[in-house]
């Protein structure tokens, strides 16, 4: 339902429908001149950070070579792994070590002893 024509000046006609639709779009224009106005520096600020930020960023393709590059230095690494595994394996452990320790502790231990009891 269409809004009443406001009350013009004695000097004037009512407004009609279109004059007063227009009136109030010339109003609603100047609050969003002023929140424009408003908004304009931070938007300038975001433009400058992204424009500061956005050259030092990789591009889809340098993630993707790079992972590519990662993922077969990673293949290389478990091999070399796999070969240290196997070479570990054959080396004694520590149990193997501190037994031989022991062995040569008492050893030295006893030849301490019988050098002190011959002379």
């Amino acid at each position: 339902m269409p809004e009443p024509a406001p009350i013009a000046p004695e000097d004037r006609e009512p407004l009609t429908l279109l004059e007063f639709r227009v009136g109030r779009l010339e109003a609603d224009m100047t609050d969003v001149k002023a929140t424009l106005a408003r908004l304009e520096p931070l938007i300038v600020r975001i433009d400058e950070q992204l424009r500061s930020t956005l050259p030092h960023l990789a591009t889809k393709a340098e993630v993707q070579t790079l992972r590519a590059d990662m993922e077969s230095r990673f293949g290389d690494m478990e091999g070399r792994f796999a070969g240290m595994e196997v070479k570990l394996a054959e080396k004694p452990g520590k149990a193997y070590m501190w037994g031989v320790i022991g062995v040569m502790t008492a050893a030295i231990f006893g030849a301490v002893v019988l050098g002190a009891a011959l002379t």
